[in-house]
């Protein structure tokens, strides 16, 4: 059995090599995003679809099921409002967001597709037809083989991620469980992709989830002055042991 471990897609290394021997470690490989680099963080890639350094070595393997993200378009609205960047409209985010897709879905070789929407800005957003957008977003690659998703590492809107027209909702679990745990007896058939550091903060597990580490594994803090604080490659080894070994655990249970 494939134990249901993946990543949320940010990792601290700097070379290729390095992100991808991470990635294939985990049972369900992701696309790493080195956002130590400034041109690879989420507004820039967003600005030029398809720019990863990793992307093209990605796609050059084939894999049984692989997971990969963009930043949504709830998020690049937002977020692109602030000086310095261009100003996105909701419908020219979304076409940005399909854009980047594109770009990673035209070269990969999979036989399933975990697709997530990162949506940071989500609790932030009032006025935005989240919901409506996501569906816009993924209209163009309603596949089978293709499993969407949302994934929120903020506080609250949770009842959009379990309203909308997606299969899995990814959370933190480990900073907003409370928030989480009324949705459960609703959540349908919809899949949890568990943001989790302890087998504790996983509320409920059913066949179909899957276990990451919270939120992206490049930024372990913000220092004094600011200055950012990275994870290291034996915190990253550790992290992904961790995961393992819950995994193996919440799928032992009878």
């Amino acid at each position: 059995m494939t134990l249901p471990v993946t990543g949320i897609g940010s990792v601290p290394f700097t070379t290729i090599i390095e992100a991808i021997q991470f990635s294939e470690q985990h049972p369900i490989p992701f696309l790493p995003e080195l956002t130590r680099f400034e041109d690879e963080k989420m507004l820039a890639y967003i600005e030029s679809p398809g720019h990863l350094r990793a992307l093209e070595a990605f796609q050059r393997r084939s894999y049984e099921r692989v997971k990969i993200q963009s930043l949504g378009p709830v998020t690049t609205v937002v977020c692109t409002q602030y000086p310095g960047g261009a100003k996105y409209t909701p419908d020219q985010a979304v076409r940005q967001v399909q854009r980047h897709l594109g770009k990673i879905l035209e070269g990969l070789v999979a036989d399933e597709v975990i697709v997530f929407l990162d949506e940071p800005a989500l609790a932030a957003e009032v006025n935005l037809p989240a919901e409506e957008l996501w569906s816009q977003v993924f209209r163009y690659i309603r596949d089978p083989k293709i499993k969407l998703g949302v994934h929120n590492c903020g506080q609250g809107a949770f009842d959009r991620m379990f309203n909308a027209d997606i299969e899995i909702v990814s959370v933190d679990a480990n900073r907003y469980g409370r928030q989480i745990r009324p949705f459960l007896e609703r959540r349908g058939g919809k899949r949890i992709a568990w943001g989790i550091k302890s087998i504790e903060d996983v509320l409920e597990f059913k066949p179909g989830d899957l276990i990451t580490a919270p939120c992206g594994l490049t930024f372990k803090e913000i220092g004094p002055l600011g200055k950012s604080v990275f994870y290291t490659v034996p915190e990253c080894e550790a992290i992904y042991s961790n995961l393992m070994d819950i995994a193996r655990k919440l799928t032992a249970k009878p």
